[in-house]
């Protein structure tokens, strides 16, 4: 019997014809190829076609039976030995979003260890990092009055916003609260990770470490503080998130809260199904604003709409954050 085939397309559309066995070793192919026939192509946004290409040829080497663990221990060591640090940074940040955990760590390992024989000044280059002394006094005080918010003393326990966080793709909630204004509170990792925190007043629901920071960071820019933050991981049940919100309307700081999802492991339906029964299942005092994106986003935006329920949705996080904020100022 023939091997079923898949096409792959990068973020500068070129296409890739791949065995379906290989390209679902990646969650998020695995995931998107799950809901469409045969014959439609996967399209890779984030992705572009030369990192794709390693991609595969990293996914058809481990899917190889016949080679021996001396084999893959030989390719993995040759696998990425010329590339530049940039073309390792990206397949870092390409088996993230492709959700293939083994790729992102030996690649991280490659980081780790050329960096362990340079020097602070050879690390600042490898990142565009600049030292201290190499911003002129001029610009540095405009960066300064520019960002004021960043320098400004955050308490150590109190916040504004709570957050619920989905163990998928963590962002530090807290710090996106921060950069809005807003001081974030105790974490909550509803079969994730617990994220410490601050109390604040505006609660938060969101999936992954990456996006819990940025969510924090969007807080603040907007004035806003954060509160409690509970992370959402992949396979969080109904009863879980219902739980997730109970914990979060508990406190009487939080005047409203936020759910920032983006849809990987976790489907954007079925955390707006979730989202929907559990709010109709616990007493909302509070404004809950829900911004959607990713995995059958669609859907979920739908679920919310024809809810029937008191549920604000919004366009993009930035659109989020506001409502949330001047809801929880109101």
């Amino acid at each position: 019997m023939s091997e079923i085939l898949v096409t792959l397309k990068s973020k500068d559309n070129v296409e890739f014809v791949v065995e379906k066995s290989v390209a679902f070793r990646s969650t998020t192919i695995q995931n998107l190829g799950g809901r469409r026939d045969s014959s439609s192509v996967i399209e890779l946004p984030e992705v572009n076609s030369f990192i794709l290409r390693k991609v595969i040829e990293y996914l058809q080497t481990h899917a190889d039976s016949s080679l021996s663990k001396s084999d893959l221990d030989n390719f993995d060591m040759l696998f990425a030995e010329d590339e530049d640090i940039n073309v390792i940074i990206e397949l870092i940040i390409a088996a993230n979003y492709l959700d293939i955990p083994d790729l992102a760590q030996k690649m991280c390992k490659v980081v780790a260890s050329d960096m362990e024989s340079m020097s602070v000044e050879g690390v600042r280059k490898m990142f565009g990092i600049a030292a201290a002394g190499d911003i002129p006094p001029d610009e540095e005080a405009r960066l300064r009055k520019e960002y004021e918010w960043a320098f400004e003393e955050v308490p150590g326990e109190f916040g504004e916003i709570g957050c619920i966080l989905n163990g998928d793709d963590k962002l530090s909630t807290t710090d996106m609260t921060k950069s809005n204004g807003g001081t974030p509170a105790k974490g909550i990792d509803v079969g994730g990770n617990d994220s410490e925190g601050q109390i604040g007043e505006i609660g938060c629901m969101v999936n992954g470490a990456e996006l819990e920071i940025a969510t924090r960071d969007v807080i603040k820019l907007h004035r806003g503080t954060p509160a409690n933050v509970i992370v959402v991981a992949g396979n969080a049940s109904e009863g879980e998130i219902v739980e997730a919100f109970k914990n979060l309307t508990s406190d009487d700081k939080v005047k409203a809260i936020l759910v920032n999802i983006f849809g990987g492991t976790m489907e954007c339906d079925v955390i707006a199904t979730g989202i929907v029964n559990a709010a109709k299942k616990v007493v909302l005092k509070v404004p809950v604003v829900v911004r959607l994106e990713g995995t059958n986003v669609d859907q979920g935006k739908r679920i919310l709409k024809e809810s029937g329920t008191t549920l604000v949705t919004a366009e993009d996080l930035d659109d989020a954050v506001g409502i949330a904020v001047r809801a929880a100022a109101s």
